[in-house]
């Protein structure tokens, strides 16, 4: 019976950084994104949605690298790591299609 006691007292640590990956997604991915969309709108972009969604995931890639590395989550690290890669990837592709056709 000890013993089971002690695996309910555990915590479940794949839900503690779905929570976190969560957390910086809603904060460092919707919010900057919406955020720099309005910007970018009220700014008269032609396409505003595109350079918000692009600065929202690599803010959230960086944010979230820097949170895994710091709580010491590292099962995660490639994951987010890739997400951060595919996010500079699109958001160059998005700078150089902005300069030479908007």
């Amino acid at each position: 019976m000890r013993e089971l006691e002690l695996v309910i007292d555990k915590k479940n640590l794949v839900v503690e950084t779905v929570k976190e990956i969560l957390f910086d997604f809603i904060i460092f991915g919707l919010l900057v994104g919406v955020s720099t969309s309005l910007i970018l709108f009220i700014a008269g972009q032609s396409n505003p949605t595109a350079g918000g969604i692009a600065f929202g995931a690599w803010s959230f890639a960086i944010a979230t690298t820097l949170h895994t590395i710091i709580t010491d989550g590292t099962a995660v690290a490639i994951g987010i790591i890739l997400l951060l890669w595919a996010a500079i990837v699109y958001g160059i592709g998005y700078l150089f299609y902005w300069m030479l056709f908007l």
